[in-house]
């Protein structure tokens, strides 16, 4: 807790509390983990380069990406599993009740399921 303001959300209507990670060191609270690993957009990489900055092309920037990555769910081409910064992804199960109704509606509404946005 010495790089985390220990911030929680107010009480929900069953009383419980939900952690806020937020860092109080350089870096903020990506310092203490509270980020979310999600590459840019492929198009737009390519339109980088299309616009004339070689080198920024989804191809090109591709193995930077798996370089820093350390997956611990996937193994493929698209995923890095050597690098500093661990990346999972939380199964259904942790989901809090909100968020699984959240995500019930919007398949409901016609969004589909993405097992993994930083796949192909």
């Amino acid at each position: 807790m010495g790089h985390d303001w220990g911030f929680h959300t107010e009480p929900t209507r069953d009383g419980r509390r939900i952690k806020v990670a937020r860092g109080k060191v350089v870096g903020g609270s990506s310092a203490v983990n509270s980020v979310f690993a999600l590459r840019g957009n492929a198009r737009d990489l390519c339109g980088w380069s299309e616009a004339g900055n070689p080198g920024w092309g989804f191809a090109e920037v591709l193995p930077s990406f798996r370089r820093i990555e350390h997956d611990l769910d996937k193994k493929d081409h698209w995923h890095g599993s050597d690098g500093p910064v661990p990346i999972r992804r939380y199964s259904g199960q942790e989901m809090t009740p909100i968020q699984r109704v959240f995500v019930e509606s919007a398949q409901a509404l016609g969004h589909r399921w993405v097992d993994d946005l930083n796949g192909a």
